[in-house]
């Protein structure tokens, strides 16, 4: 039987083949034409993560653009969990400012309570730079104490 981390990989990558999927269904039923397809990539630091890298898609107007927006989706491994996310974002100006709102679902492993899922809501605003906060609320999609996991990190996007 494989370690417990290579099960939770599988958990979190049959989550984002699952998000991809709807974002790709939602997409193609969506009435306007597909706009550019620019890649996302990233860091956060900070919750029962830890760490993590992002790497994903922005589907929508060009992002240099003041006034551009997308549909996002991402996928984010972590040393101590990982999430898949789809959304919606919107750049405010050509300096790299952008606010984000997304759909996630979040695995945690290596954690001393043990591993969990979560399904939850957050929201990004990247000042400037692509570099700002990230506020999350997630509520557990398995057993065990049903209380709101908030969280509040910072990212970075490339």
């Amino acid at each position: 039987m494989p370690p417990r981390q290579w099960t939770d990989c599988l958990t979190l990558s049959r989550l984002a083949l699952a998000a991809i999927g709807g974002a790709v269904v939602a997409g193609a039923a969506a009435a306007g034409p597909v706009g550019a397809q620019t890649p996302i990539v990233g860091v956060h630091a900070a919750g029962p993560i830890r760490a993590s890298l992002v790497a994903g898609v922005w589907i929508g107007d060009d992002p240099r653009r003041e006034d551009a927006s997308g549909a996002l989706m991402v996928v984010e491994p972590g040393l101590r969990g990982g999430r898949v996310s789809i959304g919606y974002a919107y750049a405010l100006s050509t300096l790299g400012s952008f606010v984000t709102a997304r759909a996630s679902a979040l695995r945690t492993w290596r954690v001393p309570t043990g591993p969990r899922t979560y399904l939850g809501i957050e929201t990004q605003f990247l000042p400037l730079i692509a570099i700002g906060p990230r506020l999350s609320a997630f509520i557990p999609a398995d057993r065990g104490p049903r209380r709101v996991l908030w969280m509040l990190d910072g990212g970075i996007g490339f």
